[in-house]
């Protein structure tokens, strides 16, 4: 289960509503709406066609994940490739994570670090089932479950503590040298009135972090989220139900009641208070994938599908969340129809502080920095074509980050 629950994370969480045809089609007939009318003040206007790049100057490094590390240069569009460093793992394998300069990477159920510019052989860091940011520079929380392909009654692995496979997170330096011992995941009671034998609840961590905590999902007997700080092992917030689609600072987003149709509506959580805030997003983002905080805090990202779900010919586009006034918008420039379209990647932020976007099934990637009117396509700078054989469920897709 535990697996399974991870395994749909890593192919996104996607809030898509099972809705009739009907209430499709009226979400269909609510895009060109949309499009056809003026943005309201404060948010990003939509509608404009894609516009290439002639010589943008992001000093940004993306790397490609799929058969191999491709390492594209954002600016001069020159690539060079990195072998894996191990034969493929399980369902987080080849998620990326920056820290600083460097990237991060989940491969063969360890964690392995690239230092800043990519150079030499990455570090082994250690056993991972995924890799989540530390508390301070140089150090990074490894999940990890020893039992999860023990034997049955192996010693260590019977206990109600290991019942479930939630494991434990180990904090260690990029060194991989070990910080503190390794710290069990909570595991609490079965919910209240549970039948006798009915399991406890648990979870397992997203690789989201907010400052106070690490974000968990729930295996069994909840179906709330949970903020929770490993240093002290406590929980400090419960979150509404409903998938955590990103973190960042003090804030977490998620979907509203779980559902796009008819209306999407963010719910952004402030951890360290408990206010809560709801953002309503354009009309026609009937589904949404992993979102991300620019690195200010100013700004999320969130790609959404337009008109229907993923995989199916609907295009796909960017809104942006202005966290200040907590308008959203479609940003300009920012739709993607590719064939076949396999949804969206996560919006990736640089270190430098622009904002990459490209759809699956798509080569070209599109930029925008905080202040432009409008998203434009990389001139130089092109990722390789996916076959179409590539399914969108079952097989790990590609990723892409920036640095």
């Amino acid at each position: 289960m535990l697996f399974k629950e991870a395994r749909r994370r890593r192919h996104r969480i996607r809030a898509v509503s099972a809705a009739t045809i009907v209430a499709v089609a009226a979400a269909v007939l609510g895009v060109g709406l949309y499009l056809s009318q003026p943005a309201s003040p404060g948010a990003y206007p939509s509608g404009s066609r894609l516009a290439p790049v002639s010589h943008p100057r992001t000093g940004a490094t993306l790397v490609y994940s799929l058969n191999n590390l491709r390492v594209i240069d954002a600016d001069t569009g020159a690539s060079r490739t990195l072998r894996l460093p191990a034969p493929a793992g399980g369902a987080s394998d080849r998620a990326m994570v920056r820290i600083g300069g460097s990237l991060l990477l989940n491969r063969g159920d360890r964690a392995w670090l690239y230092r800043p510019e990519l150079l030499g052989a990455p570090v082994d860091l250690g056993p991972s089932l995924r890799i989540i940011p530390g508390p301070a520079p140089g150090e990074v929380w490894l999940w990890t479950d020893p039992c999860a392909e023990a034997p049955a009654g192996a010693p260590g692995c019977s206990g109600a503590e290991n019942d479930y496979g939630q494991g434990e997170v180990q904090l260690v330096d990029f060194s991989g040298h070990p910080i503190g011992a390794p710290i069990p995941l909570p595991l609490g009671p079965p919910p209240a009135g549970a039948p006798l034998g009915t399991p406890g609840t648990a979870w397992f961590p997203t690789g989201d972090v907010v400052d106070t905590g690490l974000v968990l999902a729930p295996i069994y007997g909840a179906r709330h989220w949970e903020v929770w700080d490993p240093t002290a092992n406590r929980v400090i917030r419960t979150l509404p139900p409903g998938g955590v689609i990103a973190a960042g600072g003090n804030l977490v987003a998620s979907v509203a009641g779980g559902s796009c149709l008819p209306k999407c509506t963010l719910r952004l959580v402030n951890v360290r208070t408990g206010i809560e805030r709801n953002v309503t997003l354009p009309i026609g983002a009937v589904s949404i994938d992993e979102g991300s905080f620019s690195p200010n805090g100013a700004t999320l990202a969130v790609p959404v599908g337009l008109g229907g779900a993923w995989p199916g010919r609907h295009p796909t586009a960017l809104v942006l969340v202005d966290l200040r006034t907590k308008a959203a918008g479609l940003l300009p420039g920012s739709e993607q129809k590719p064939t076949p379209n396999y949804g969206a990647f996560n919006a990736t932020w640089s270190n430098t502080g622009w904002l990459f976007y490209t759809a699956y099934g798509s080569t070209r990637i599109l930029v925008w920095h905080p202040g432009e009117h409008k998203a434009q396509v990389l001139s130089r700078a092109r990722l390789p074509r996916l076959s179409p054989e590539l399914a969108p469920e079952g097989q790990q897709l590609p990723t892409l980050i920036a640095l």
